[in-house]
Parts: structure tokens; sequence; C-alpha cells
């Protein structure tokens, strides 16, 4: 080798050496740029990258591309050269073209001439071609991370080995590097995005605790609704339960008061109840009718609308909430809540504060809630007293009616029975309650006894049945008995009711009637008879006898027509009394004198009667109807005649004192038994005489003359001896009444 040819072996190898030194310093400056910009982003280290490369390789055009791993795709993260779109598509798939090719092999891709490589993509229609092209894969150790595209334009390029170890190089440093940046700005963006997190946490945590302290505020209002609802349900004490539910609204609000006034029928207002009022006022507060303000009776008892006064001393009703409602001196605001029960204001709660106070809404709600609540409360307990004292009327009337009741269960247990059964079937209730009615009612009929169940009655309809009951005493009673059945809630029979009726009294009236008019019947044929058969004599035969024969038939006669008369009058006083057209014509009337008369009438008809009246001097007069005393006396005076037919003394007296006068008739007969005392009042009604017969009469006597002195004001009684000593019949009389 000559010298010449050996100097510049040596000079190309000097500037192969310096070329490669300026690579490397290239590069180091690269490395240095990328790694001393610690705050540089992607997009600059992308750019640094792209530049050094054309810079080294002195390429035209260039591109860096990113894999997208949500959809697998090449797409281009930063571009240089004369024109856009230098390589074609902007996104490729792994294998696509030069640079999917690349990518998906992890090899450098060299193409010298790409009109000689069937994988280049041409650049679209007005677009200067690329001639040359080299593709660098971006790789992190195995993980692809983009290509790196290189390309001539002006000429076509082969590319050496120093460059394609070059741009390998450079494509490693910047794999690490734009990782490195990757991984910084992920990792800024994490903190970032911690931050935000931290913060969204931080003001999460802040709604937490408002949203804490409001559901504890709700929890708190909840607890004392619940409390106030339990409350309200806790007790039939008004008083008790008001001042209860009072307390809590009281604790809940911060009020100084708490009350509830209710509207009267008379449309004024009384305080029901209250707290932290003078229990003094409230017992004596009365808000009448004409005090009550129009305006405020028309918004809460009409309108229905909740009042708020935040500062009395300043409200135009303030001057009188103070003189006409109750409320305490020191009270600065005022709410006034209608109690609406259906539509309609059956009063006020009033809550009072002695600071300036405006209730939340929430409050506001809770506090209407309650009212609406308290409404129904006394609604209820108004209708349950109502029920209570309806119950016990009922009872009450039950227990005391005329008519016996008792009710008895399924199983035939008695589980009421009342006063009128006790007196009917001669059994005390303690003695029944719990026991059998088949114990106690045993009813004997024409068809035998009767065994009442739950089930018959349901089945039969109109039971009746009537038969003799004897009494623990062994007295027969004659009664009636109905049952009805009793539904409960779920219309299912559960008790029987029997009502009792004693018809033992109607029985014997039944039988007075029907011996009544047969004695009747009797008592008009006889004094017909008899007046027919002398009045006959008289006409065809009375020339035949002398005077005083004809004067003994004329007196047979007038007795059989005075006889008669008496009867007629009594059937009709009786069919007045019975019609009650029983009229009274008062007038001043003298009794002994009276007295003296019906002596006269009677004792032509008592010949072994003896006759005497018992007056003072000074008896006074009455206003009574003359005729119906008078026919009172002669009743009295006839029946102790007919009583004591072995004659004996029959007086007329009488007492007196400020207010009336007491007159008697006495006689010297049998006397009456105490237990019929009563009875010979009772119409149709005649005692038995000695020999066990009844004594002739109609039985209207002593029930005429009981109606004539009752009509009059009067008693009528009668009192007798030991056996055999008599009677003595009394009437009074209220001599001051005149008309």
């Amino acid at each position: 080798m000559s010298k010449k040819e050996s100097k510049e072996k040596t000079i190309k190898s000097l500037e192969e050496k310096i070329k490669e030194l300026q690579i490397l310093n290239e590069v180091s400056e690269y490395e240095l740029s990328a790694t001393l910009s610690k705050n540089v982003n992607l997009d600059e280290v992308v750019n640094l990258t792209l530049s050094t490369v054309m810079k080294l390789i002195k390429a035209e055009r260039g591109c860096l591309m990113f894999w997208d791993r949500d959809t697998n795709e090449l797409y281009i993260k930063a571009e240089k050269g004369p024109d856009s779109l230098p390589f074609g598509l902007r996104r490729l798939k792994a294998g696509e073209g030069i640079a999917g090719w690349a990518f998906e092999t992890g090899e450098i891709y060299v193409v010298n001439d790409v009109n000689k490589e069937s994988r280049f993509v041409k650049s679209p229609s007005g677009q200067e071609e690329i001639k040359s092209i080299i593709c660098v894969p971006l790789m992190v150790e195995d993980s692809k991370i983009g290509v790196i595209n290189i390309g001539t334009i002006k000429e076509y390029h082969n590319f050496t080995e120093d460059e394609i170890k070059t741009l390998r190089l450079i494509a490693s440093r910047a794999s690490l590097v734009i990782e490195n940046v990757h991984l910084r700005e992920k990792e800024e963006e994490y903190i970032r995005q911690l931050k935000v997190k931290s913060e969204e946490l931080e003001k999460t945590n802040e709604r937490l605790n408002k949203s804490l302290m409001k559901l504890e505020t709700a929890n708190k209002e909840l607890s004392s609704l619940f409390d106030i609802s339990v409350s309200l349900g806790s007790s039939l004490d008004m008083d008790k339960m008001l001042s209860s539910v009072f307390d809590k609204i009281k604790e809940f609000c911060g009020a100084s008061a708490v009350a509830i006034a209710l509207l009267q029928e008379d449309n004024s207002i009384n305080i029901r109840a209250s707290v932290g009022l003078q229990e003094n006022r409230v017992n004596t507060y009365r808000l009448a009718q004409e005090d009550i303000n129009p305006d405020y009776f028309n918004l809460v008892f009409q309108k229905q609308k909740t009042l708020f006064f935040r500062d009395i001393n300043d409200d135009a009703l303030g001057e009188y909430l103070r003189k006409k409602v109750l409320i305490r001196p020191d009270t600065r605001s005022f709410y006034i809540f209608p109690l609406v029960f259906q539509d309609k204001t059956s009063g006020v709660m009033t809550v009072s504060f002695t600071t300036l106070n405006s209730l939340s809404q929430k409050k506001l709600k809770f506090l209407k809630t309650i009212s609406n609540h308290l409404a129904v409360v006394l609604e209820n307990v108004r209708l349950f007293i109502e029920t209570i004292a309806k119950k016990n009327e009922l009872n009450a009337i039950v227990h005391n009616m005329g008519d016996g009741v008792l009710t008895f269960d399924r199983d035939k247990k008695i589980t009421s029975f009342n006063k009128a059964a006790e007196r009917i079937t001669g059994i005390k209730r303690e003695d029944v309650m719990g026991k059998s009615y088949t114990d106690i009612l045993e009813l004997r009929t024409e068809e035998g006894k009767y065994d009442l169940t739950i089930d018959n009655i349901s089945t039969e309809a109109d039971l009746k049945w009537e038969g003799y009951l004897t009494t623990p005493d062994g007295m027969e009673r004659f009664i009636s008995a109905i049952p009805t059945s009793l539904k409960g809630s779920k219309n299912i029979i559960e008790e029987g009711i029997v009502v009792i009726r004693d018809f033992s009294k109607e029985k014997e009236v039944e039988q007075l009637k029907s011996d009544f008019v047969s004695y009747v019947a009797h008592e008009l044929r006889s004094p017909l008879t008899s007046i027919k058969g002398y009045t006959s004599i008289l006409i065809h035969h009375g020339e035949s006898f002398c005077a005083e024969k004809k004067k003994e038939f004329f007196d047979i006669i007038n007795n059989e027509v005075d006889r008669l008369t008496r009867l007629i009058k009594n059937l009709l006083d009786l069919s007045r009394i019975e019609a009650g057209k029983f009229d009274i014509c008062k007038v001043e009337i003298n009794i002994p004198a009276l007295a003296e008369k019906v002596i006269n009438t009677n004792k032509i008809s008592a010949i072994e009667h003896t006759m005497v009246k018992n007056f003072s001097s000074d008896f006074p007069s009455v206003y009574a109807d003359t005729d119906q005393i008078e026919q009172s006396l002669n009743n009295l005076v006839s029946n102790s005649i007919k009583y004591s037919p072995e004659g004996g003394e029959i007086t007329i007296g009488g007492e007196f004192d400020k207010e009336k006068v007491i007159i008697y008739v006495q006689d010297e007969g049998p006397g009456i038994p105490p237990e019929r005392a009563d009875k010979i009042f009772e119409k149709f009604y005649r005692i038995t005489g000695k020999d066990g017969t009844k004594i002739v009469g109609t039985g209207l006597g002593l029930f005429i003359t009981r109606t004539i002195i009752n009509a009059h004001g009067g008693d009528i009684w009668v009192t007798s001896g030991p056996a055999g000593k008599g009677s003595r019949f009394y009437f009074s009389l209220p001599y001051n009444l005149k008309e």
C-alpha cells in the first residue's frame, strides 16, 4: 500500500471516529436534556426525540407513533416534515404497513426504495412521496410502546449500519425516557387525581358531617314525634296525657308554655290543659264569644291557618293577645295552631316563647303534625267518653228497665242479669252469673220444657214462648220470654239475649175481667128481672093488692133501679177513666155536711149498722168536685157495709193540718191482710170472704175512688187492726187549691 493510500485510509478512519463521537455526543446531549428536564412533559420528550433522530439521519420527514391499548392501534403522537400525513394513515393496526409490521415483530424495518416494498402505504394524492424509510420499534424490556418512522424525500438513501445502530441506540434511550416521563405523568396524574379525590373526600366528609348532623336532628325530631305519639295513646287520663305531650313539645322547641283551648257549644273558648301557665288563671279562664277577635277567629277557625307573632309587642294583635288571650306576661313570640279533624276546627294549640323565636320549617311542620294528632286524639277521647256514657246509660236502662233481661254465651252461661230479672225469678244476680241459664230459666209450657241455644236463636224466626216459672220461694209466675241474638265485630253470633216479662198480673187481671163480665151480666140481669117481675104484677094484678103491698113492691123496684144505676155509673166512670176523659169541677165544699148526706143515703139499706160522723167544729172547707168526693165516700161506706155483714159501727171522720185534710171511713169488719192492702185498689180486685167465696161486687169501687182522689192531688190508703178488728180507709185532699 502506498503512503497516499495509507494516509487516506487513516483519514477515513479518523472521520468515522469523529462521526461516531458526534453521534455519541448527540445521544449524550439528548439523554442529558431529557434527564435534566425534570419538568419536561411527554410532548416535549417526543418532539426532542424526533428532532434528534432526524438531525442525525438528515431525514426530511419523521413521526413517532404510540400504541393505543384501548383500540389496539398505532396512532401518531408527533410528526415533522414539510407537510402533514407523511406516512399515509394516521392509525394502523399491528402488522399493517411498514410501521405496523415493525411494531408487531419488534424488529427495525429498513426500506431504501419504497417503490419496491409491498407493505408501504402510499401517501394521499398531493403529497410529496417518501423515497426511503426506516422504522424502529420503541421497547422497554419486552413491552412495546410504539415506533419511530424516519424517511427521505429528496433522494433515495441507503441506511448504513452506523445509522441503524444510532437509531437503535436512540430508540432504546428514547423508550426509557418516554416511559419514565410517561410514568411520571401517570404519577403526577395519579397524585392530581389523589388530591382531587382527597378534596372530594374532604368535601364528602364535610357533607357527611352535615348529613350526620341533619340526621341527628331528624332522629331527634323523629324520637320526639315518636315519644309524643306514644304519649298521645299511653293513657285514658286526658290531663296526664296532655301534660306529658306538652312537656315534650317544650323540650323539643324550647318553648316557655304550651296550651290547648277548645271551642264550646256557645262559641266561647276554654283552656282544656296547659303547661307553663298560671294554674289558678287556667281554671277560671273563659274567652266569651263577644271577646273573640273576628280576624283571629276567621283565620284560625274558618280558614284553618297557623298564626305566628314573632314579637307580640310590635304586632297589631299583640295588645289584644295580652288583654284577652291567656299568655305569660313575659311572652315575646307566639304561635297558634288550629286543631282540625275532618275539616272541622275544634280548638287551638298555642306555643309561646319568652324570647324572639322563629321556628324552622321542619319544627313548624312537626308542630302542625302534632296539632293534627291532638285533634284526632281529642275527638277519639270525646267519642270514647261519649260511648262509655252511652254504654253506662244503656246498662242503666237495661238494669233498671221493667222487663227482665239476661244474656248468655255459646256455653249457655249467663253473662248479665238485670234487676227486673232478679225480681221476676226471685234470684240474686251474684247467684246466677257464670251459671247455665237452664238452671235459672226453666219454663214449663204446654209442649214441655224448652231448650234455648244460640244456634236455634239464629235459625228460628220470631221466637217467643210463654209458661209458668216457679221461684225459689215457691211462687208461680206466668212469664213470656223473647230470645234474640247479638253479633260481634266479625258478624258472628256471640251472645244470646232473653227478655223476660212477668204476665202474672195480666193473667190475674184477665181472670178478673172474665169474672167481672160474668158478674156484671148477672148483676144487670138480677135487678132487671126483679123490676120486670114486680112491674108486670102491678100492671096486670095491681087492683088486687092493698096500698101497703103496692108500696112494698114500689120500694123493691126503686132499690133495684138504684142498684142498677150504681152499677151503670161505675161502668161509665171506668170507661171515662180508661178513655182519659175524667174531668174535675172544683168548688168549695163542706166535708162534714157531705159526710152527713152520705150517711143519710146509706143508712136506709144498712139497718143493722150504726153510722156516725166525727169532725171537729173548725174542720176546714176544701176545693174539690162535690159529686166525685161524694161518690168516693159512698164507695167506701158501701164497702164497709158489704164487708161487715153482721153489723157494727161505721164512722166517717176527719183530721187536718196546714196543707191538707184527711178523711177516713172506719168499720168493724174482718180487716184486710197487709199483703192485700195495695191490691184492693186495683181494677176488678175483690177480697175473698170467710167461707172462701168472693164478696159480691164489681171490684171497681176502690179503683174508681183511688182514681178520683189521685186526680185531686191526694192519696188513699188503708190500715187494719188485729184480725177481726175492722179497717180504716183514709184519703187526703189539699184543701187550699182553688181553680
